[in-house]
């Protein structure tokens, strides 16, 4: 039968030997084609940028940033996450 010091220490080389193969992964996906096991949440998203276009009959691709008819982007898009697409969120 095993020794309780026993168990311990391979209970210590698991924990131990499981942190640094999670460690190794992660570093791993920084150089990697394709970043398995080193999931960061949205770094490239953090800023966006849109540019919205509305097409004429004629067509013609003019900016929504352009007023047109009396109408205005931010006037009739006042969901917070939405307006002026234009600029640098």
């Amino acid at each position: 039968m095993i020794g309780d010091s026993t168990r311990v220490f391979v209970r210590r080389i698991v924990f131990v030997g499981v942190i640094a193969l999670q460690l190794a992964f992660v570093v791993r996906a920084y150089w990697a084609p394709h970043k398995e096991f080193g999931f960061q949440m949205f770094p490239e998203a953090s800023s966006w940028q849109a540019e919205i276009v509305r097409v004429t009959a004629d067509g013609d691709r003019v900016p929504v940033e352009q007023p047109w008819d009396g109408y205005q982007w931010n006037d009739l898009v006042n969901s917070r996450g939405l307006a002026s697409p234009w600029v640098r969120h």
